[in-house]
């Protein structure tokens, strides 16, 4: 029995001490070989000094410059129409033709009067001379001769009147040639010939509008409306219109007009502007985003936007030092403008900043700069 007893014992001593080796040795090897580090690969971009122009956004919509319903101002037979349906016309061009016979009639009818007229006045007139003399030694008593004065009168008065006729006659006749009172793009064709038009303000032939220049009409939120107001006596107001379409072309204008009063459904400002629209790429009632230039930040520190980060203490960037370690840099972000940023403090001019392989940083993290290839792409490896 007592030899059992020992022999447990030396056993339990013996496996317990194995164990304290075991455990000494795990310790010591594990302080004699720390884990492998990782190469970190990531792009960066300097910090530069730029002029930033700063944006108010909105979406605007194109009109024509110039809209002109063609509408008939004689009544009569539509006999010719003289251009095609979206046709551009000039100034001036010839567009319909009306049946001119009933108004060629009354021309040469009031031509006639006037002829008429005029000689009825030369008889009264030649009468008024010869009796002239003749009342003066009482051949002829006073109150004749003051009634063929009083032709006279009446016919010169005649006269004036056929004259105005004819006058009237001749405008008639020409607006049976319809023409353009501007230059633009025509619609269709609203009356087809051979039918009777009148003149009347519910008929319209057509339509011209002019599209080169083009307005654009958008609206602004009121919270800009202190700034728009500011800029707009200082300095022209510009803008650029941008198809949705082709968002790299920007469509350079002027604001002409700015409403006299705030929208009270939308709390928007209705603002005008004109753009050139020389290659008329810009068609009456398309979409359009618009850029308002407010002003010009001169000499802003800019970066691009991927190197700007959010964390618990606020935005910051990673600063990459020369010894290619990285620092975590607090800074305070102002405008941007398409893939950049300003940053108005917490950079200089030329710091060295990660926009790409953030995920991986930490600060102190020493990292390899491959700017040539994406550095999410590169695998981290072991040194």
């Amino acid at each position: 029995m007592k030899n059992c007893l020992k022999n447990l014992i030396h056993i339990h001593l013996f496996g317990t001490c194995s164990l304290l080796i075991l455990l000494l040795t795990s310790c010591s090897n594990s302080a004699k070989a720390p884990p492998p580090g990782r190469k970190l690969y990531v792009k960066t971009a300097e910090a530069i000094q730029a002029d930033v122009p700063v944006y108010v956004e909105a979406i605007g919509n194109v009109f024509p410059n110039l809209t002109v319903a063609i509408k008939p101002q004689v009544e009569g037979k539509l006999l010719a129409v003289h251009v095609k349906e979206g046709q551009d016309v000039t100034k001036g061009e010839l567009l319909y033709s009306i049946d001119p016979s009933v108004y060629q009639a009354e021309l040469d009818r009031a031509k006639g009067n006037l002829h008429k007229a005029k000689a009825a006045l030369r008889l009264s007139e030649d009468r008024v001379k010869r009796y002239s003399d003749l009342v003066k030694n009482d051949y002829v008593s006073q109150l004749s001769f003051d009634e063929f004065k009083t032709e006279v009168m009446s016919n010169e008065a005649e006269v004036q009147v056929n004259r105005a006729n004819l006058a009237l006659a001749k405008i008639n006749l020409g607006y049976c040639s319809i023409r353009s009172p501007i230059e633009g793009r025509i619609s269709q064709y609203l009356v087809d010939v051979g039918n009777i038009v009148k003149a009347d303000s519910s008929t319209i032939l057509t339509t011209v509008k002019q599209i080169s220049p083009a307005l654009i009409n958008f609206a602004i939120s009121q919270h800009h409306f202190a700034t728009v107001k500011q800029a707009f006596v200082e300095r022209p107001l510009t803008f650029e219109a941008i198809l949705p379409d082709n968002p790299t072309k920007a469509y350079p204008g002027e604001v002409f007009f700015v409403d006299n009063a705030v929208d009270l459904r939308t709390g928007t400002l209705l603002m005008k502007g004109r753009t050139p629209n020389a290659e008329k790429e810009l068609w009456p009632g398309a979409f359009v985003r618009v850029r308002l230039l407010l002003e010009v930040k001169n000499q802003a520190i800019v970066v691009p936007l991927s190197a700007i980060q959010y964390g618990q203490q606020g935005t910051f960037v990673y600063v990459v030092k020369p010894d290619q370690t990285v620092a975590l840099q607090l800074v305070e972000t102002g405008v941007t403008q398409e893939d950049r940023i300003v940053v108005s403090q917490g950079l200089a001019p030329n710091d060295i900043v990660v926009i790409d392989g953030q995920i991986n940083l930490r600060p102190g993290s020493k990292v390899t700069i491959q700017n040539d290839a994406p550095a999410a792409a590169k695998p981290a490896e072991k040194e």
